[in-house]
């Protein structure tokens, strides 16, 4: 059944940059940055169960947030010294 939303890309189609401290992905429109109520996938969480795999260590944190609707490139540390290093430039 169609229902008129466009297939969710899989995390590593989103991926456009990694590096050690952080990750860069590249959201589209419909996808929440972080989890809410409806249980929904989310950026944050695709991210956290990609970096879960042992050749790829750190935690997901989120640096900055994106609107549901709105499609752009959205920055995940991936540690906490990273994250709020990170969090400082947009404050």
């Amino acid at each position: 059944m169609y229902s008129g939303l466009p297939r969710m890309p899989r995390f590593e189609e989103m991926l456009v940059h990694e590096e050690r401290h952080l990750v860069a992905i590249s959201k589209p429109a419909g996808l929440l940055s972080q989890r809410d109520r409806t249980g929904e996938a989310s950026a944050i969480c695709m991210a956290a169960e990609w970096l879960a795999s042992p050749s790829r260590p750190g935690r997901a944190h989120l640096i900055h947030r994106l609107d549901r609707r709105v499609s752009g490139l959205l920055l995940i540390a991936r540690s906490t010294k990273a994250a709020s290093r990170l969090s400082q430039s947009f404050a």
